[in-house]
């Protein structure tokens, strides 16, 4: 045999080679197999996950986009909140203008309908959110001759039961602009039983943020014009309301359903929204001028130290207690009785209290005052001046 041969014979793999060869490589890919298998579970849950919470996190942008410039371009008599609900809210404000140049509008858009871009009038209203009637009842105008209609339209948003996920606890997130047909902003939105998607915030007599109570809800302005105290619905009560609120907070929940291990995974975005303009318009935002019509007494006192005083006591204003909710504080004048008005306020005191007390140790035997209060509001607007009687020192 030649060692060609030889070398030949020993160029190739035996049966028993190949057959451990291809067994390893068995083992290897069943190794391999469950691994790679739980890596792509894990992209696909991780993708399902962000894309949730992306979903939620889009729909507070897009609210947060729209509340934080609420107010803008409306007029007088038109109210900047107009519906204040757990599952809804709607603002007017003037958010798009096809104009170029315009400068009274936060965005430009060419492509925007002229039907989105300006305030809605009577004839083309749209139902509010979970209520029986449509809003508005009357036409907004930038001049007293009513030819120029305003230019801040109608924002909804609200959320719904989806007809179509098959399960009673997963909602639409809507947004409506003016009458137009609703755009879903957001889906597969989750609402925990008892928690409500929108909270709203006010301001107390110290600038502290304090919720209002749900219970409460719906604010609905549903005076015809903003400020309006004539008429079958006065601008008074929950209409006149949501002239206070001053912050709204948003809450959702986003739902992925895990299909490998079947279950589902809730991922939350929440966003608390300063009304920026809230406060910082007149006859938008507080109404009309506030009303006191409560109790003001003033009487002679003999202090401790045998001082002479005057203690003061009033009740809290009808625009405190009800009405617009208001008022933010109050002014205490004096004057002599032979003098027609009143000078400089003696001083003033903070609202958000039961009763009202200060005593006036600024008194000298013989003296003779009449006291008057004012109740202010926020925009600043003060009522008519209540007065005191007489009152002589000995």
């Amino acid at each position: 045999m030649s060692r060609y041969d030889i070398h030949r014979r020993r160029s190739g793999f035996t049966l028993a080679e190949m057959m451990i060869a291809i067994t390893l490589t068995l083992l290897l890919f069943a190794a391999a197999i469950p691994f790679f298998r739980a890596q792509t579970r894990a992209l696909d849950e991780n993708a399902g996950r962000s894309a949730s919470l992306q979903n939620v996190q889009f729909a507070a942008n897009a609210l947060d986009r729209d509340l934080r410039i609420a107010g803008v371009g409306v007029t007088d008599r038109q109210p900047m909140i107009v519906f204040a609900h757990p599952r809804a809210v709607v603002v007017n404000v003037d958010l798009v203008t096809p104009k170029p140049g315009d400068v009274s509008a936060v965005y430009s858009d060419p492509d925007v309908p002229d039907e989105e871009a300006i305030s809605m009038t009577p004839l083309a209203k749209a139902r509010v959110p979970f209520m029986t009637y449509s809003y508005p009842d009357s036409a907004y105008w930038q001049d007293p001759a009513g030819k120029i209609p305003s230019s801040a339209e109608t924002i909804a948003y609200w959320v719904e039961l989806d007809s179509t996920a098959g399960r009673g606890d997963q909602y639409v997130l809507w947004r409506r602009v003016n009458n137009a047909r609703p755009r879903v902003v957001s889906k597969g939105i989750i609402l925990e039983s008892g928690e409500p998607v929108f909270r709203y915030f006010t301001f107390d007599s110290l600038s502290r943020q304090v919720e209002v109570p749900q219970a409460a809800l719906p604010y609905f302005h549903s005076a015809p014009i903003h400020g309006n105290l004539g008429g079958t619905r006065p601008d008074t009560g929950n209409s006149a309301r949501t002239d206070s609120l001053r912050a709204v907070r948003m809450r959702l929940v986003g739902l992925y359903r895990d299909a490998q291990k079947q279950r589902d995974v809730l991922d939350t975005a929440e966003v608390h929204v300063r009304v920026m303009n809230a406060g910082l318009q007149r006859s938008a935002t507080c109404g009309e001028s506030p009303l006191y019509g409560g109790v003001f007494t003033a009487s002679y006192a003999l202090r401790p130290d045998g001082s002479p005083s005057v203690a003061l006591a009033w009740t809290r204003a009808l625009d405190e207690s009800g009405g617009e909710q208001d008022v933010e504080r109050y002014e205490i004048y004096r004057r002599r009785p032979a003098d027609a008005a009143f000078g400089q306020p003696l001083v003033i005191v903070p609202g958000g209290y039961a009763s009202y007390t200060h005593v006036d140790l600024d008194v000298q035997p013989d003296d003779q005052w009449v006291y008057g209060v004012t109740a202010i509001d926020c925009t600043p607007s003060t009522s008519a001046v209540q007065s005191s009687g007489t009152v002589t020192i000995p």
